[in-house]
């Protein structure tokens, strides 16, 4: 097979990776929303706020498999899902760089999952989470 000419972490249309995502309420809990089935790299976390909660927090983590969300490797700090954003602005979280090292995103292999863990009060929260995943080849 030919060595790809494309540039992980700049999506082109004919190799665009996945963007899997989460609604969230006031009753979301911490959860898994994606699990890798081939080797790939998470390359954008971001989020859009409809409603604040009072003072919800959002942290994700790389999952492996038979690993509580909270027992994997967080790869974002703790996002205020609370009154800070504008609603109905898309918002960029930033990768820990711990998480990505020197790759160009959180590199996930097959079995490896994307988990959220909400914490604090999620009061009339609703919004949507959304990461960015590419083929890692």
């Amino acid at each position: 097979m030919p060595a790809s000419s494309r540039t992980i972490g700049i999506p082109q249309y004919s190799d665009c990776g996945e963007s899997p995502s989460l609604a969230y309420v006031a009753t979301t809990v911490t959860q898994v929303f994606f699990i890798a089935t081939v080797p790939v790299y998470l390359t954008q976390l971001s989020y859009r706020i409809r409603v604040a909660s009072t003072s919800g927090t959002a942290t994700f983590y790389k999952v492996p498999s038979g690993t509580a969300v909270g027992s994997g490797t967080a790869i974002s700090a703790s996002t205020d899902l609370g009154s800070t954003p504008t609603a109905d602005t898309v918002l960029n979280i930033p990768l820990l760089s711990a998480a990505v090292g020197n790759q160009a995103g959180v590199l996930l292999n097959p079995g490896d999952s994307i988990g959220v863990v909400i914490a604090g009060t999620m009061t009339n929260g609703v919004g949507l989470l959304q990461g960015f995943v590419e083929p890692a080849v």
